[in-house]
């Protein structure tokens, strides 16, 4: 069986200014981010009947006692009503009280079964922290973490992004970012 017939106006080669998938940073960072999270959802699902969110949620609440669904959703990057869900879940299943605040806020805290949970489930995201420590030397290591706490700050903190600056031209920009014209 022969190639498939090329439909008219379709482009047959790839086109000259592309990604290059082994050096683009962002698409790296997404792949292992995404590599971990798959593999320590599936595992907490599988092993706890609970979601990476659930975990997330637990794992925040035992950091901060009494922080609320809000706090966690800016501090986590997840969508507050996600998160909202998951920890009125948590509360049905006993593993969270929550206490209402002012502005119809409600302050979240651990229960002894919650923090049972928390200790049962927390070995399952370490993995993915052992295999980084195991696979970097200790130097290596630091460094990471140092570059990684620098990027998400310069990302996260309304830091103009290169396309935004004066000097970007207008190719650079997505075609989400691009002013009409």
């Amino acid at each position: 069986m022969g190639p498939a017939q090329i439909p008219e106006g379709a482009i047959p080669a790839p086109l000259t200014n592309v990604i290059d998938e082994a050096t683009f940073a962002p698409r790296l960072l997404a792949m292992l981010a995404n590599i971990f999270a798959t593999t320590e959802a599936r595992s907490l699902r599988r092993r706890f009947g609970h979601s990476i969110t659930d975990w997330r949620v637990l794992s925040a609440v035992a950091r901060r006692p009494g922080t609320t669904a809000a706090r966690i959703a800016a501090t986590v990057l997840i969508d507050k009503g996600e998160v909202s869900r998951s920890a009125n879940a948590l509360a049905r299943g006993g593993y969270v009280v929550s206490v209402d605040g002012a502005r119809r806020s409600k302050h979240l805290y651990l229960t002894d079964e919650g923090a049972r949970l928390h200790d049962q489930m927390l070995p399952v995201s370490m993995r993915g922290q052992r295999l980084v420590e195991q696979t970097l030397t200790p130097d290596e290591f630091r460094t990471l973490t140092d570059l990684l706490a620098r990027l998400i700050d310069r990302a996260g903190n309304g830091s103009p992004w290169p396309a935004d600056s004066a000097s970007a031209s207008a190719g650079d920009a997505s075609p989400a970012e691009r002013e009409p014209g």
